[in-house]
């Protein structure tokens, strides 16, 4: 049998890296044209990640928001039930099956492992591929969604409705769409495996700067000699390797002028002006001779004096012939790129996490998210124009990523309120809504009378002003007991690497722990593997302390910190409930967990101010008043929710609702 030396490299050395995954194969065309039946009607389906309402309602009484108006003149505005908790994983997957977390197995950003107590990524599984001699992939990664449950989009398609699901959140890796199409959205890495690892090259970093941060980047010293920095590229993990060992290119950063700096990077040379995005950089990673994967981003020059400084992008999975399953048809992201242009595919495309940590400013990171948001806007329009389906679906995130950075400049009461900024960028998330609106515009024009239209989001916002430390409070409280001090910030790079996790903890005297974004764990005998809480009376015990005392807990000034704290079995229930944490804390507005709890961190304070330009959220708020917002273009009665657009939109295409669908049809 002749095989072709490119096909063989493709299949094998494109898949290798780490992405592959099982099925992945299958979902290639079969080369059938597929047979689609008509639909009773057509929807399209419009999601905004993060809309706030008070805010919505604010812009849309000041006349800024006329489309979002008019569909309203037009039908109905609402605002929409959100999940427990609120936060987006776990509001799109319940959005895809109709059900809560427990039908779908999504919690959180992470879930915890009970036999290492170690935190990971929650959406997705992977096992190791396997090389001979260090050099040839015999056996791919595979990559297992951990999202239960049969999305609305694939019931349609399953049903011979054609249908097309762009970037909606949770869809990784990309499931066949029978003939329809498919592009994943949150949840999809960058080439390094993480959800957005940016570098930062710069001349006046300190020692203790350099290196991993917390939030999710790389700092790199540079020094400048006869006008030239060398220096490397961190690029993605050699899979050949235990452990993880990314692989470095050599990059070499030369002063032209006080405006200019030649980047040279793998052979190509990249001229970079001062404030400005350089145009996409393609960068090729071999990971043996015969195995190579390409990556995409972007440079920004910051500063040549006094300081060299040099922003550089998370390095996206190309969409030309990405060696994931991004996307089915797989040539689809392909098609895309030729015909529009380049863009991000990484689930999480704006650089929330550099303005975080300072490492651009507002200007820059507007500039970028933009940018952004109106490729994905042609995306969704093109989809629309050239390939029209039954069932179209799109998601858009800047509206919550404008919230998480921008919170802060309109409220005066943020620790990290500036006026000077306020007046700079205090519009920045009217502008984003403003965007929203516009998008709004051009699919108004593109649908027809009795085509149903729904847009919503998942959830709301709120100012994140204090942040909780609740493995402190379990701590001090006598739930968690601890073997040493060791005041040490975890960092993202320790979870995407396996770094060491709770070292000064004893679990022989520990009852309780909690990892994500607001969900506490019983140390349980029989599930976590150092349990010491027995199950029943005494698990039962423990519980109701834990909630009864967390209910109770007031600021310095005695404002009150947390709405509610709920337990397990209360809020969720299906297949998926030995996955729920035993908690789930529900905080007032004002507060959110801290980042460290996230990760199992145990900082000195209970409560802390929060510092940082990540100013807005809505991870472990509660979720009663952090409600999303649904309009359509009919009317609707009632207190919708999100788990009853599967089940409504189902019904509007004609389509068999399942019996696990926990909501219900609006129609």
């Amino acid at each position: 049998m002749n095989i072709d030396r490119r096909e063989f490299i493709k299949t094998l050395g494109g898949t290798a890296l780490y992405l592959a995954t099982v099925g992945s194969l299958s979902s290639l065309n079969s080369g059938c044209k597929p047979s689609f039946k008509e639909a009773e009607s057509k929807v399209v389906v419009i999601g905004f990640d993060g809309v706030e309402p008070s805010l919505f309602e604010k812009y849309l009484s000041e006349g800024q928001l006329p489309n979002m108006e008019r569909l309203i003149s037009r039908g109905s505005y609402h605002h929409l039930k959100t999940t427990n908790p609120s936060e987006s994983p776990v509001c799109w997957a319940s959005f895809a099956v109709g059900g809560n977390p427990g039908r779908h197995g999504i919690y959180d950003f992470l879930k915890r492992d009970p036999i290492t107590y170690m935190p990971m990524i929650s959406t997705v599984e992977k096992e190791p591929p396997r090389f001979l001699f260090d050099l040839i992939p015999i056996k791919k990664v595979k990559i297992t969604s951990m999202r239960g449950g049969i999305s609305f989009w694939e019931q349609a398609a399953l049903n011979r409705i054609k249908t097309t699901a762009f970037q909606i959140p949770v869809t990784f890796p990309s499931v066949d769409m029978k003939g329809g199409k498919m592009m994943s959205g949150l949840g999809v890495p960058d080439i390094r495996q993480t959800q957005g690892t940016y570098q930062y090259y710069a001349t006046d970093l300190s020692p203790e700067e350099a290196g991993s941060s917390v939030y999710g980047g790389i700092q790199h010293k540079i020094n400048v000699v006869n006008n030239v920095a060398r220096t490397y590229l961190e690029g993605p993990p050699d899979p050949t390797k235990e452990g993880f060992h990314p692989i470095q290119l050599p990059l070499k950063i030369k002063i032209v002028d006080d405006n200019t700096v030649i980047v040279d990077i793998n052979g190509d040379r990249i001229k970079l002006y001062k404030g400005r995005f350089s145009d996409w950089v393609v960068i090729k990673f071999h990971i043996t001779p015969i195995v190579s994967v390409t990556g995409i981003c972007k440079f920004y020059l910051l500063s040549v004096k006094p300081e060299l400084k040099v922003f550089l992008s998370p390095i996206d999975i190309s969409p030309i012939n990405p060696p994931v399953p991004i996307c089915n048809p797989s040539d689809l992201t392909t098609q895309l790129a030729k015909q529009l242009g380049l863009f991000r595919t990484r689930g999480w495309a704006i650089n929330n996490m550099a303005l975080t940590e300072e490492r651009i400013d507002e200007k820059i990171f507007l500039d970028d998210l933009f940018s952004v948001e109106d490729m994905r806007r042609r995306i969704t329009l093109h989809l629309m124009d050239k390939d029209p389906s039954d069932l179209f679906i799109s998601v858009f995130q800047a509206t919550d990523r404008v919230g998480h950075a921008f919170f802060r400049l309109i409220d005066p009461r943020h620790p990290r309120y500036d006026e000077e900024l306020a007046y700079k960028y205090g519009d920045a998330i009217l502008r984003v809504y403003k965007h929203m609106d516009k998008t709004v515009g051009e699919i108004l024009k593109r649908i027809s009378e009795d085509t149903t239209l729904i847009i919503l989001s998942d959830h709301g916002f709120h100012s994140f002003r204090r942040c909780v430390n609740i493995n402190t409070w379990l701590v001090k409280n006598g739930y968690m007991t601890l073997k040493g001090a060791e005041d040490r910030a975890y960092t993202l790079d320790d979870l995407f690497g396996q770094g060491e996790f709770w070292p000064n903890v004893d679990w022989n005297k520990t009852q309780a722990y909690a990892v994500g974004l607001g969900q506490i764990y019983i140390n349980l005998v029989g599930r976590e593997s150092r349990g010491i809480v027995l199950p029943g009376r005494d698990y039962e015990k423990v519980v109701n302390e834990i909630v009864s005392q967390l209910r109770e807990l007031r600021d310095e000034d005695g404002t009150k910190v947390i709405r509610d704290v709920y337990k397990r079995d209360d809020i969720f229930n299906g297949r998926y409930l030995d996955r729920a944490p035993d908690m789930q804390v529900g905080f007032e507005d004002g507060y959110r967990v801290s980042w460290q709890t996230c990760l199992g961190g145990i900082p000195p304070k209970v409560i802390e101010t929060n510092d940082r330009k990540w100013s807005g959220d809505h991870c472990s708020l509660e979720p009663s008043i952090t409600k999303g917002i649904l309009l359509t273009n009919r009317k609707l009665n009632g207190e919708p929710a999100i788990i009853d657009i599967a089940p409504t939109v189902l019904k509007l295409l004609g389509v068999p609702i399942p019996s696990d669908v926990e909501g219900s049809s609006w129609f």
